[in-house]
């Protein structure tokens, strides 16, 4: 098996992400037959945005983004939330998807 196939590397992942980052709402939606969309409105419903004094909402590894703007809909912008990936060109995305969702601090 060749080496290239395993190297888990920080660099060979990120620059992955990044390649993909175009295509990966379209390819989530069809690889998942869109229970994705449910998987993240449950989350949201499981573990509901607390009052804003509890403090921010932290979406980890939030790709383009689609977890944290549901808890930003489902909080009313009443608490901040905040996505963070190590993919740059999946958080052009999220943040161009923010700006069109009308989300809060994007």
């Amino acid at each position: 098996m060749s080496s290239q196939l395993l190297d888990k590397r920080e660099v060979r992942i990120r620059r992955m992400f990044g390649q993909i980052a175009p295509w990966y709402d379209f390819l989530n939606h069809l690889l998942s037959l869109n229970i994705d969309k449910r998987w993240r409105d449950r989350t949201a419903r499981l573990v509901p945005p607390g009052p804003a004094s509890l403090g921010p909402i932290l979406d980890l590894c939030t790709g383009t983004g689609d977890l944290a703007l549901t808890y930003d809909r489902d909080a009313r912008g009443a608490v901040p939330v905040v996505g963070a990936d190590f993919a740059h060109e999946m958080l052009v995305l999220a943040a161009k998807k923010a700006d069109a969702a009308g989300a809060g601090g994007a």
